[in-house]
């Protein structure tokens, strides 16, 4: 995240108690969603593409809602001067806030996917675009089988579902040792991964079927219209 000046924001990994502290944080989360939104037109604000996605107007609201409605109720009734009970409330907002922001993203990217002129998001000059990936070859680091622990466990924030700690055993595994490029993700595409159950999770795999994934000849993905199965879609292009 990027504060006004450019820079980046530095989230505290502990619960932050004072009302200086809460406030200047919640500061810079705020002004980090209103800094997501600038891109946008207007009517890019009440856009909803699908029954899953939000309006980013409706984004906004609801994160100010939660601060109206759980924080300055408690303020009004116990006073600025009395000892900060509510901190845990205006940290669990500030976590809500910042899944909001991804929420956000993920939204205004699906209906700018659904746009027939290609909107772009931001442009290479914007202070959103991510920083490059690292080049090289990609290698593969292995972790071997094991029983680890998983969970919340210290005095930072968590949410309830991410505790209590426990045990797990986790079979071995490869990951790669750098994100994906868009190179690699094409190539995947055109091997053919959109018709190739065994590369998906099944609820992913569902989706594909259900809704006709294909990757188009720009090397887009899109519903194939009016198709059941993504293996009745025309091939794409190799090469």
């Amino acid at each position: 995240m990027r504060t006004e000046e450019g820079g980046r924001v530095e989230q505290p990994a502990v619960l932050t108690t004072t009302g200086a502290e809460l406030a200047a944080r919640y500061r810079r989360v705020r002004a980090f969603s209103e800094e997501l939104s600038r891109p946008l037109a207007v009517e890019d604000y009440v856009i909803q593409s699908m029954p899953d996605a939000s309006p980013t107007k409706w984004h906004l609201a609801h994160t100010s809602w939660f601060f109206e409605t759980f924080v300055l109720a408690l303020l009004d009734r116990r006073g600025e001067d009395e000892p900060p009970a509510w901190a845990a409330v205006v940290e669990l907002g500030l976590h809500h806030e910042q899944q909001h922001q991804e929420l956000l993203l993920t939204d205004i990217k699906h209906a700018f996917h659904a746009n027939p002129l290609r909107p772009a998001y931001v442009t290479h000059s914007s202070p959103l675009t991510p920083s490059p990936l690292p080049r090289g070859e990609r290698g593969w680091l292995s972790y071997p089988a094991a029983l680890r622990e998983i969970g919340h466990d210290g005095p930072g924030f968590a949410f309830d579902n991410e505790s209590p700690r426990h045990h797990v055993f986790v079979a071995a595994f490869r990951l790669a040792s750098r994100p994906v490029t868009n190179r690699e993700w094409l190539a995947f595409m055109a091997d053919g991964g959109y018709s190739r159950a065994p590369l998906w999770l099944s609820d992913g795999w569902k989706t594909v079927a259900a809704q006709g994934w294909h990757p188009t000849r720009d090397g887009s993905s899109r519903a194939c219209a009016s198709r059941a199965t993504p293996s009745s879609c025309p091939p794409l292009p190799r090469g």
